[in-house]
């Protein structure tokens, strides 16, 4: 059985919000490909990603972000398992106004017999944060 992408982004959201840095890193392929509207940056290991999330998660949170709500804007057929996902990514406030939007474009991977798919690229066209952006860790930088 697969499991929606809708269904995958919402409990990313959830763990995202609630710290669990680990269960997030589980889902990508290392090294990991990180383009932030057009620079390269490569998180060599899921610690050092981890580190990024837990930046990016505190920059959310300061202003004022209680819940995301992933919009899928449009999904590629997988071709040999690999597929392309353009997603917008809302922070909400407790009044669910939107404080901020990403625009972000993942490409995936799901092997035969896997469940779920596993990131192997992300492009942020646009970021809602660019400042925690700038400050993340990574391995290289092109």
């Amino acid at each position: 059985m697969k499991v929606s992408s809708s269904r995958i982004l919402s409990c990313l959201a959830d763990a995202f919000l609630q710290g669990r840095i680990d269960y997030l890193t589980g889902w990508f392929a290392y090294p990991q490909p990180v383009y932030l509207q057009g620079d390269l940056q490569v998180f060599g290991s899921a610690e050092t990603l981890g580190e990024a999330l837990l930046l990016y998660r505190d920059a959310a949170l300061s202003i004022g972000t209680v819940k995301l709500r992933p919009r899928i804007v449009a999904e590629g057929v997988p071709v040999r398992g690999s597929s392309t996902l353009w997603v917008e990514w809302d922070h909400l406030d407790a009044d669910g106004r939107c404080l901020r939007t990403n625009q972000v474009r993942y490409v995936t991977h799901q092997a035969e017999g896997d469940l779920y798919p596993r990131v192997e690229m992300i492009d942020y066209t646009v970021t809602a944060f660019p400042d925690a952006l700038a400050t993340m860790p990574m391995s290289a930088i092109a």
